[in-house]
């Protein structure tokens, strides 16, 4: 098992059930899709990556379509999309992860501070936003 997919693990003591991918799941997507049922991508190109459990979607129409988000995964080019989830990651009170180890500033997450989401953990490449 990899380092990425222990983390990942580690993070929740629920079963793993579907994920959604803001990019290119910044490298780790053959491992996503390893780790969940389904892993839903928003990107702007179709993942070099072709697998059953992986649904593609263009935009951000239709949101309230996904069951059971557990995780959300955010490439740090895409952290200006954070707003457009809010209803995504309060349904479903999913653990949020974001590229890079340090926290993104204030301005960026700003919806998930107002609906009560704080920064928990930093795991060297990723940081980990989880409602308290």
């Amino acid at each position: 098992m990899s380092k990425f997919k222990k983390r990942i693990s580690k993070l929740t003591r629920n079963p793993l059930q579907n994920a959604l991918v803001i990019g290119e799941g910044f490298g780790h997507m053959e491992n996503l899709l390893e780790i969940f049922q389904t892993v839903f991508v928003i990107d702007e190109s179709f993942p070099k990556i072709r697998s059953k459990n992986l649904v593609f979607k263009e935009n951000y129409d239709d949101l309230h379509l996904l069951i059971d988000i557990s995780f959300i995964f955010f490439d740090i080019s895409k952290i200006n999309d954070i707003n457009l989830l809010a209803p995504v990651f309060s349904r479903w009170k999913s653990i949020v992860v974001v590229e890079g180890n340090d926290p993104i500033s204030r301005d960026y997450t700003q919806s998930l501070y107002h609906h009560g989401w704080k920064c928990t953990s930093q795991q060297g490449f990723f940081h980990v936003w989880e409602l308290e």
